[in-house]
């Protein structure tokens, strides 16, 4: 059985950090908008997962139009998955 690995890209994860610092807007507060972790919203800046409600927020709240910013991605894994419904929610 093979597993597909997620490409970690930190270059982009840097870029992000950078639009984001720039706006005064942090990983945990994006993570409090969303009612998540803020490791989930790492996880898909660095791009080990992939959810594209957490990525149109993170594009969002950096002044960047999602396709913009997570191009480079969808041009290597195809479509981006997921949506609101799999961010786990705190109980």
């Amino acid at each position: 059985m093979s597993r597909s690995k997620n490409l970690v890209d930190i270059e982009l994860h840097d870029h992000v950090k950078r639009l984001l610092r720039a706006r005064n807007i942090t990983f945990s507060s994006i993570a409090k908008c969303l009612g998540c972790s803020t490791s989930l919203i790492t996880m898909v800046s660095q791009g080990h997962r992939r959810n594209a409600f957490v990525e149109d927020m993170i594009a969002s709240k950096a002044g960047v139009a999602p396709d913009e910013l997570w191009r480079r991605r969808s041009d290597t894994r195809g479509s981006r998955p997921s949506t609101r419904k799999e961010i786990a929610m705190p109980k």
